[in-house]
């Protein structure tokens, strides 16, 4: 399953207590990487410049702002009335996806209602746009995020640390005391600058082992015990 690399000895005497986890949306929560995929490729498609994959892989967890510069280059310029254009269209075609066609991910709304009924606040932390964003939470549940933070809001969105460092601000807990659960190296490498404990989940997305975080398989059957036990036994970048 996912596992935590601790011999049964530590998991019982090693518990952290938890303050917050800060959770990233679009495929960690929901499975929208896919719904993601079916705007880009149409909405380049319309406007005359179909996406190859690998320069799909190469947009995946940007913010909005970087990714529409990157379409907008792929399609020979990056010219306002372009970027506008591609914009107003992966909007509207991910708008209605999020209401038609957005799932859970295996055990993301059994630990996020189990870590609610802890009473341990959760923030959503995502570099999608607000208004895409509330149209996410009416599916998600608003009421399971005691604040949310997206990519249009803070100075700058993943890899920058801004989103974490605010989600942390506005819950009034410092970045040490949050998990960041990601699946996407643009989303880990936002949480580690942040000063925060972080755990990679596999997606689609592809992920590199490395220092300061663990990659499990799925949140499948993960608990909030098995959360803060990873808490204690790992440092903040």
């Amino acid at each position: 399953m996912h596992g935590i690399n601790l011999d049964s000895k530590e998991r019982i005497v090693r518990v952290s207590t938890l303050k917050a986890v800060l959770w990233d949306m679009d495929g960690t929560l929901v499975d929208t990487e896919v719904l993601w995929d079916k705007a880009i490729y149409s909405t380049m498609e319309q406007v005359g410049a179909p996406l190859t994959p690998e320069q799909r892989v190469l947009t995946i967890g940007m913010s909005m702002d970087n990714l529409l510069n990157a379409l907008a280059g792929f399609a020979g310029g990056a010219d306002l009335n372009l970027i506008r254009t591609i914009n107003d269209k992966i909007i509207a075609a991910m708008g209605d996806l999020y209401q038609t066609e957005m799932q859970w991910q295996p055990g993301a709304m059994s630990i996020i209602q189990e870590i609610r009924a802890a009473s341990i606040p959760q923030a959503l932390v995502t570099n999608t746009q607000r208004v895409l964003t509330d149209l996410a939470l009416r599916k998600v549940g608003k009421e399971n995020f005691a604040v949310s933070v997206c990519g249009d809001e803070v100075p700058s969105g993943k890899p920058a640390p801004d989103p974490y460092l605010r989600a942390a601000e506005l819950l009034s807990v410092s970045p040490e005391e949050c998990l960041v659960v990601e699946d996407s190296m643009t989303g880990i490498a936002s949480g580690r600058a942040a000063g925060c404990h972080v755990l990679g989940i596999r997606t689609e997305n592809p992920l590199t082992p490395g220092a300061g975080y663990d990659i499990w398989e799925s949140l499948a059957g993960v608990t909030l015990t098995d959360l803060q036990r990873y808490v204690g036994n790992s440092q903040p970048f």
